[in-house]
């Protein structure tokens, strides 16, 4: 194992907006002031922000959603932590995500002022109200008809956002249903996806999902990861990346998370796009070893996150990984954020090869990643695609 330096302070609060573009953030402003006259953004520009696990600290939780100008947070636990926030004064943009759908417990009974979750929101001030959201399997067609129907009339009645929680098979067979049941709906939808490991490493779910995007307007993708750029570059108008590999997917319910019970950081590889252990990347050949440039790491090797004790400094790393992709996303012109994230895709893919070289062991990109690469043919226009 490499030698370690001692140990970092505590994870300690900052000021807002400690950290500006040139370490990779993109600053929160109003959407008003992001408009196609000024060059750089498309008329319609997505929201990319943490969705914000039930083990952070209230400090992490603050400077987490300084660093993408607005949270997610979750569950019961998720609107005591917003009021926690509130009354330390943050003022920026949240959204709560009820996500009854992994807890039916939570879905509480009307209360002297209203529906539970409504006032709750109501409460944090939030951006928009999310409905409590509803499960459904894959194939359960009548399911997916009452649960479409019940999110519906909460979001109608509150003038919010419908949740569903789905089955990734929902994007490959039963794509057609889906895509009429949405967009029958008539209100702004917001989608996370259930699985115990990767929902979107399925043959053809990144595909579906691109489809989605495409034809139902004003979507959200909640509690994702890389998937989340993905989204935002396809054309959600919110898509949250988690904190940790819990809400990263939605677990089915009573199975596993499928993701190792390791007390190493999860640390975000930005060459790779994808998140790692520190604990496999101490494993690494020196050769081999990813480092990191920006200003929290200032060149050193992302290996030495291989203690829960470095969990605070790989936080911040994570900040301004996520951050810098981020901002590339949102510094595009609309109609060239899919292929610009292809792109990216395709990059993590030849970098995964180097490091498999430098390794000496396999160590491919994940499915998921080698799908939104090949958006890129997907996406360009017959004529200007290599003849078969």
């Amino acid at each position: 194992m490499a030698d370690q330096p001692a140990y970092p302070a505590p994870f300690q609060p900052i000021p807002p907006h400690p950290l500006g573009p040139d370490v990779g953030f993109a600053p929160a402003v109003e959407l008003g002031d992001w408009t196609e006259a000024n060059g750089t953004f498309g008329a319609e520009i997505p929201e990319i922000v943490w969705y914000m696990a039930n083990n952070l600290s209230d400090d992490e939780r603050l400077r987490l959603a300084h660093a993408t100008g607005g949270a997610v947070l979750r569950g019961e636990a998720g609107r005591k932590a917003g009021g926690r926030m509130r009354q330390h004064g943050y003022r920026g943009r949240l959204w709560l995500d009820p996500a009854v759908y992994e807890r039916p417990d939570e879905n509480r009974p009307e209360t002297l002022f209203g529906d539970y979750w409504l006032v709750a929101q109501q409460e944090l001030e939030v951006v928009e109200f999310i409905s409590p959201g509803t499960l459904v399997d894959a194939g359960d067609f009548d399911g997916l008809a009452r649960a479409v129907s019940a999110e519906r009339d909460w979001a109608e009645q509150a003038g919010g956002r419908a949740s569903l929680a789905l089955s990734p098979y929902w994007l490959i067979d039963g794509l057609a249903t889906l895509i009429a049941r949405l967009k029958h709906a008539e209100v702004p939808i917001a989608l996370a996806f259930v699985h115990p490991k990767d929902p979107l490493a399925l043959a053809g779910a990144v595909s579906g999902l691109v489809q989605v995007l495409k034809v139902v307007p004003d979507m959200a993708i909640s509690r994702s990861d890389i998937g989340t750029f993905g989204a935002a570059a396809h054309g959600a108008v919110l898509s949250s990346v988690g904190t940790s590999a819990s809400v990263r997917h939605v677990v089915p319910p009573g199975r596993g998370g499928g993701f190792a019970r390791d007390s190493s950081p999860n640390v975000f590889v930005l060459e790779l796009l994808d998140f790692k252990l520190g604990s496999w990347l101490d494993q690494l050949p020196l050769e081999a070893s990813p480092r990191c440039e920006m200003p929290c790491c200032e060149g050193q090797e992302l290996r030495r996150f291989n203690d829960e004790r470095w969990r605070g400094a790989a936080l911040e790393h994570n900040m301004m990984a996520i951050g810098y992709v981020r901002k590339k996303i949102l510094s595009a012109a609309r109609g060239i954020r899919p292929n610009l994230f292809a792109s990216m895709c395709q990059d993590a893919i030849a970098e995964a090869q180097r490091l498999s070289a430098a390794a000496r062991r396999r160590f491919p990109a994940r499915p998921q990643i080698n799908a939104w690469a090949r958006m890129a043919a997907a996406l360009r226009p017959a004529a200007d695609r290599p003849a078969p």
